[in-house]
């Protein structure tokens, strides 16, 4: 082919249209560049909570579809100047800050940020956290025993169990020892009178109070004897104690049967409603209920992974207001992030009413299920008001173990001898 000056121009007018089309084709499928980005939306609605003395939530509208995430800018109480406190990502509508002071204001706002740059604030929000209450007194036990049960039956009444056989009784002014006639560890007490008082223990060891002197009350169990760590009844001729290997007796008003499993597993807590309706609660999440008659299998506690929730105590307002305290550790790591927890129980659904970064929870008990106590390690005891948990200052690091108490008094008992008493 001979080439000429026409043949060339139209081979070059070709490729010049090759590459327009493929530029057009490039525009198109490019993604849209800083020059076409506009900002993001405004988040609206923010709203802010203050759950604990150093935990306040925030929550707002996600109003963009084109965010790379949010910022979070915090001020303290009466300042004008806000600081950054968190970078988010995008979808994100929720924060939690931690670590801060208690009864202090604190203010938020939230803004969404893209690669063209930030939107407009949203809304101010501000909010102040709560005050760990006081007024708890540290009682002259005069003993160092670990105390690990209270109950009474007046606030000039009230009986105390512990390790070595300790038994302690406060008339209302100051606490004395009693004569328990054992040495072995006695954990749980549980009453209907002054003279008609029972203590559990060590070896299913069972003491009772007649008003004047404790009596042992024999029991006993095929193979070996695990050890009771709770007790609760209805009168003195329907009382159930609980312990190892999830260890279930009843004691009619002459002799103690009942059933365990050989396994290291314990039930830790006992209490009902009425004799048809009886709960005791212990390691992994463990629940069994009486009616009257049997007791069914260990309930299912939906939605928790029970491998990694130890419950230790329980208390009910009614038969549809059940309340258990113990320890979760979500990720079953065993690193310290596991939480005090509150779980509650309507007879039918299991929920979360409270976890924290508290201490595992030991001992529970109210006036009414929008007035109860929960008391845990390390000094731990918090009050629950129907709507929220508020701490109070124990005074005190020692573990607490147990609590007890009546509209006036509430008495709480633990390691090294401690007994705490709050005026309602």
């Amino acid at each position: 082919m001979k080439w000429t000056i026409k043949n060339i121009s139209e081979v070059i007018l070709f490729f010049i249209l090759l590459l327009l089309v493929a530029a057009c084709k490039k525009e198109s499928t490019e993604p849209t560049t800083s020059s076409t980005l506009t900002a993001p939306a405004s988040p609206t609605g923010l709203q802010v909570n203050a759950i604990s003395h150093d935990k306040i939530t925030l929550q707002w509208l996600d109003n963009s579809d084109n965010e790379d995430g949010f910022i979070v800018e915090r001020k303290v109480a009466q300042a004008t100047a806000f600081s950054n406190l968190a970078t988010l990502g995008s979808n994100v509508a929720t924060f939690t800050d931690t670590g801060l002071t208690q009864n202090t204001a604190y203010g938020y706002r939230v803004a969404a940020l893209n690669q063209k740059g930030n939107s407009n604030y949203s809304n101010e929000a501000s909010t102040t956290t709560q005050t760990i209450q006081s007024g708890w007194t540290l009682q002259n036990s005069g003993t160092t025993a670990t105390l690990y049960g209270v109950w009474g039956s007046a606030s000039n009444d009230v009986f105390v169990a512990g390790n070595n056989g300790t038994i302690l009784h406060f008339d209302g002014s100051s606490w004395s020892t009693m004569t328990s006639g054992t040495t072995l560890s006695l954990e749980g007490v549980w009453g209907f009178a002054a003279n008609d008082v029972f203590i559990a223990g060590e070896d299913v060891t069972v003491l009772h109070y007649d008003g004047s002197a404790w009596s042992k009350i024999p029991a006993s169990h095929p193979g070996f004897l695990p050890n009771f760590h709770a007790i609760w009844g209805v009168n003195n001729h329907d009382l159930w104690a609980i312990g190892t290997g999830y260890l279930r007796m009843h004691y009619n008003g002459t002799a103690w049967s009942g059933s365990t499993n050989i396994i290291s597993n314990n039930l830790r807590g006992v209490w009902g409603s009425s004799s048809s309706n009886v709960y005791t609660v212990g390691d992994y999440a463990t629940v069994y209920r009486h009616n009257g008659t049997s007791w069914s299998g260990d309930l299912d506690v939906a939605g928790i992974n029970d491998l990694w929730l130890d419950f230790e105590g329980l208390w009910g307002a009614s038969a549809s207001e059940i309340f258990i305290v113990g320890d979760y550790d979500p990720n079953g790591t065993g690193d310290g992030d596991s939480s005090g927890t509150v779980v509650k129980y309507t007879g039918s659904q299991w929920s979360f009413l409270w976890r924290d970064s508290i201490p595992e929870l030991r001992g529970i008990w109210g006036v009414s299920a929008t007035d109860f106590y929960v008391v845990g390690l390390k000094g731990a005891i918090a009050h629950y008001d129907g709507t929220k948990f508020t701490l109070m200052n124990s005074g005190t690091t020692q573990n607490l173990l147990e609590i007890w108490g009546n509209s006036t008094d509430v008495f709480v008992v633990g390691a090294n001898g401690t007994i705490l008493r709050y005026k309602r």
